[in-house]
């Protein structure tokens, strides 16, 4: 019975995989086609805001389990994780299509009933035909600047090989600049000398600084450029992990972990502050509208290939029993 439940587990770790990466790559494109471009920005950076929502519960569920020593110390939070799907397959499923879509496979009508579906409620003034216009005539001008629609037209042109290379650039700096070290937070704590009750306390108040860090940006976006938020998030963060890593080179102790726990509290604060949220705006606005999703997937499939050897490097790095490199894995 053991062994059927693991290699069915193993067998489903791809099929997992799969749907991780489309709600990966759909949510950023969906998102930056349905609402209006003021409210872009926000509604791509809630993206980020999400993945930090399911870090904090996990954060929160960790910590109440962390003295259980029973088998229901790991079937809980695996078992949380699939109450996820049901609700969010309703949403979606009632959810109007992007109209940028429907009119890029030429159901204008089905684009015209998205509008009204997206338009306020309060608004009855708001011009469908207009909008449905200037979407036709943009859909237009950019299927006669870049015929066709195979991953090789995101190379063909200049203007849309630049545009492509600056998105893939974009989300390849999310994996290397520190972020995928927050998500392994609370292992990191334990071997930098903290005990595990605290790493786990510190952990949730590291998903909590992620939370207040990512609406925080929402403030700062419209007075700040988004390159400018990005250049400076990576300024600071590279500065804050090359104090962590200094830290690490001393015999570690106690008060170096709370030292380094608190640095750890603010790089994560920093990360959802800029570059983690903006990260999901830039993708979404930086490809033309008739390549954005195969733009978006490329990059996003750069990324993943960075998180491959980043996820194969970083444990070796931590663990005690391998390269025990401590803090100095910063």
């Amino acid at each position: 019975m053991v062994s059927i439940s693991f290699h069915t587990h193993i067998l489903s770790i791809p099929l997992i995989t799969t749907i991780r990466g489309v709600f990966q790559t759909l949510t950023t494109t969906y998102a930056a086609e349905v609402t209006p471009v003021a409210l872009r920005a926000y509604l791509t950076t809630y993206v980020n805001l999400c993945w930090v929502i399911g870090q904090l519960i996990a954060a929160g569920i960790l910590k109440g389990l962390v003295k259980n020593e029973t088998q229901w110390a790991y079937r809980i939070p695996y078992a949380i994780q699939w109450i996820w799907p049901i609700p969010i397959f309703i949403i979606t499923w009632f959810a109007p299509e992007s109209p940028w879509w429907l009119v890029r496979h030429g159901n204008i009508d089905g684009a015209r009933a998205a509008l009204y579906r997206l338009r306020s409620k309060t608004n009855e003034g708001d011009n469908i035909e207009e909008t449905l216009a200037m979407i036709i005539h943009t859909t237009e001008l950019e299927a006669q600047q870049t015929a066709g629609t195979s991953y090789a037209d995101c190379f063909k042109t200049p203007a849309d090989r630049r545009r492509t290379e600056l998105t893939i650039m974009t989300w390849l700096i999310q994996q290397t600049s520190g972020s995928p070290m927050i998500g392994w937070g609370t292992y990191f704590m334990t071997q930098v000398g903290l005990s595990t009750d605290s790493a786990y306390s510190l952990g949730v108040a590291q998903s909590g600084m992620g939370f207040i860090g990512t609406v925080g940006s929402w403030f700062l976006m419209p007075h700040f450029g988004r390159r400018t938020l990005y250049l400076w998030g990576q300024a600071v963060m590279f500065v804050g992990l090359i104090i962590i890593g200094a830290l690490g080179v001393p015999k570690l102790s106690s008060g170096l972990g709370w030292g380094i726990g608190a640095l750890m509290l603010i790089l994560t604060f920093v990360y959802d502050f800029t570059v983690g949220p903006v990260c999901y705006s830039l993708v979404a606005e930086l490809p033309s509208t008739r390549l954005r999703i195969k733009t978006v997937v490329l990059s996003r499939n750069v990324y993943n290939v960075a998180g491959i050897i980043i996820g194969i490097l970083q444990p070796r790095f931590m663990n005690p029993t391998a390269w025990n490199w401590g803090g100095k894995v910063r």
